[in-house]
């Protein structure tokens, strides 16, 4: 990595750290600088400035970069793979499944309470979620190994294919399900961070940290893989396992956002595609890159949603919708989505 992409890799984590504190002071309460530094100190007179920066500003901050990290990142991952700038972790059946373990909670979630302590009802609906989201990745991946060396670009009809009968199984269950848990499932697929919790962030932050050390190792394998499935087997590149790592680990990570914070979407296309524009297809950059302002995306995506929805907050995933379909529409007209 020359050294402009380090200084640029620099730029954005301090861009990111700036992120995080300015959105600790957004929100209907007031709170500038000079509190979270007497919160920080722990002032006797900073009480009600630690309850809101610990238990809301903070935690909320916090989820915002991890889920923004895990999604840019994945997305840059998943698109070198698969050698097309529109791949999503959606082609993979990732964000279906982690719905539909969602709904299965909201569904089923008075029998299921029933047969779990108190302490774990919290985690019920987030570990649903990252089971869902594993458990189809797994199908896609046990489906794909059936087509042959050309597996790569068969997962992309198959990713497809798995997410309609998924979609159908979803609609399946809303059409039995009661009013109020249609009205929770549909809300949780908004996105939002409203309900960040620490006990939430220590398994999501260890996941994604994970494959934030594992995915930048495959920098090398994903540049030769641009040129062709035949020629990266040509270098000696292990095609399978690379196909392995990146999915699983990229599954995983997306699997923890959604846990999260929901379906937020668009994050995992747009960061990575401003990444190339500004520093070129090198992986060894393009994949840190990506996490790093998928975080800075998302942290501003959340402060626009608590600021402009006023009294009642906007959905982040309304906000990331609003830019990411444009920008999605904007590639397509390029022509850079078509696939070989």
């Amino acid at each position: 990595m020359g050294r402009k992409s380090i200084i640029l890799l620099l730029a954005l984590a301090l861009a990111a750290l700036l992120a995080l504190v300015l959105s600790c002071t957004a929100g209907t309460a007031e709170l500038g600088l000079a509190d979270i530094w007497g919160a920080l100190k722990a002032g006797e007179d900073s009480d009600l400035a630690r309850t809101i920066l610990f238990e809301i500003r903070l935690p909320r901050a916090l989820a915002a970069l991890i889920c923004g990290l895990a999604l840019g990142t994945a997305g840059a991952a998943l698109q070198g793979l698969f050698r097309n700038p529109l791949a999503d972790p959606g082609l993979i059946g990732v964000s279906s499944g982690g719905a539909l373990g969602a709904l299965l909670v909201f569904a089923f979630g008075s029998a299921l309470f029933a047969c779990l302590p108190v302490a774990f009802h919290a985690l019920a609906l987030p570990i649903a979620a990252m089971v869902g989201a594993l458990a189809i990745t797994f199908l896609v991946l046990a489906l794909a190994g059936t087509l042959g060396r050309r597996r790569i670009g068969g997962m992309l009809l198959i990713g497809i294919a798995v997410n309609a009968a998924v979609a159908a199984l979803t609609g399946l269950i809303l059409h039995f399900a009661a009013d109020n848990q249609i009205r929770l499932y549909t809300f949780w697929m908004l996105g939002g961070l409203d309900r960040s919790e620490w006990i939430l962030l220590l398994p999501a932050a260890c996941v994604v940290g994970l494959g934030l050390l594992i995915l930048p190792r495959c920098s090398r394998e994903l540049d030769v893989l641009a040129l062709g499935e035949a020629e990266a087997h040509f270098a000696g590149i292990d095609v399978a396992r690379l196909r392995r790592y990146v999915v699983w680990t990229s599954a995983a990570m997306v699997g923890a956002a959604v846990a999260v914070g929901g379906m937020i979407g668009f994050v995992g296309l747009v960061a990575p595609h401003l990444v190339r524009l500004t520093a070129g297809p090198s992986h060894r950059f393009l994949v840190p890159a990506s996490g790093l302002l998928g975080g800075i995306l998302l942290i501003a995506a959340d402060v626009a949603a608590r600021l402009a929805g006023g009294a009642s907050e906007l959905p982040i995933g309304v906000v990331t919708a609003i830019i990411g379909a444009p920008f999605f529409l904007y590639v397509l007209m390029k022509g850079e989505g078509r696939t070989e």
